[in-house]
């Protein structure tokens, strides 16, 4: 037959109540703690912390009860309270902590930037801050798209979500077209050429794009000197494969050329 938790002078059992908590989980704390607290309170709602401090100290093994010696030696005037604080700091993880640990291993797959960002902050919840959402959605990225964005002047998330978008866009499209011209025959030194190549692109567009934010007042000047009418510009694929091409990417003077 159970013991009654409150014996008749109207003293609250504590042995009674600590046989109902179960044995400290290190690995939750926080959870731990809740439950007892449920425990205490449906007890007795005047339950002391004295009283709440010997149940807890009976339920801890030796390697979690000496880093609280010093408050079963010295109790202070609150020894639960202090007892919670202690054990939580000591096991528990901090939110930011919690949150790496779920998205640690999560990577852009076959997703667009932006929708992998939205499902990082669906993840993290509301508790996780800007720079470490910023910091998990760069982490997921592949180098050569977390380089570029990562030069990016833009500050707000959801804009270099959108750079990232436009960067695989200007690089999926290519390789896939590249990839259905040369067939079975594609190299892999073939294809490593056309992404350094796509980068370096980006890249200075990206340079020339932040030209333009500084001196917009050359933006005209600056179009205009970019192709001299004596200068022949190829595509990639008229550049490779010349009249055997299948495809073609503006600007490109191969149509014109070919017509003369």
């Amino acid at each position: 037959m159970p013991k009654k938790q409150i014996n008749e002078e109207g003293e609250v059992n504590t042995f009674a109540i600590a046989q109902r908590l179960p044995p400290f989980w290190k690995m939750d704390p926080e959870l731990w703690f809740l439950q007892a607290d449920t425990i205490f309170n449906t007890a007795s709602k005047g339950i002391s912390s004295k009283c709440k401090f010997d149940a807890t100290i009976s339920r801890l093994d030796y390697d979690v009860l000496k880093l609280a010696s010093d408050l079963v030696k010295w109790p202070p005037s609150n020894p639960y309270e202090e007892l919670k604080k202690r054990l939580t700091a000591a096991f528990g993880e901090s939110e930011s902590q919690r949150i790496h640990k779920l998205l640690e291993d999560k990577q852009l797959g076959d997703q667009r930037p932006s929708h992998f960002l939205s499902e990082i902050k669906r993840l993290a919840g509301t508790l996780a801050s800007e720079e470490l959402i910023k910091s998990l959605w760069l982490k997921g990225l592949p180098e050569r798209i977390k380089d570029i964005v990562a030069a990016s002047a833009e500050d707000d998330l959801e804009k270099l979500a959108q750079v990232a978008d436009r960067v695989i866009d200007a690089k999926t499209p290519a390789l896939q077209i590249y990839a259905q011209e040369c067939g079975a025959s594609a190299k892999t030194t073939d294809i490593e050429e056309l992404v350094q190549r796509l980068t370096e692109e980006v890249a200075a567009l990206k340079t020339e794009m932040r030209s333009r934010q500084r001196s917009p007042e050359r933006r005209g000047k600056f179009y205009r000197s970019r192709s001299p009418s004596n200068e022949r510009v190829l595509c990639f694929y008229h550049q490779r494969f010349k009249n055997k091409a299948k495809h073609c990417v503006p600007p490109c003077d191969w149509t014109s050329r070919a017509g003369n």
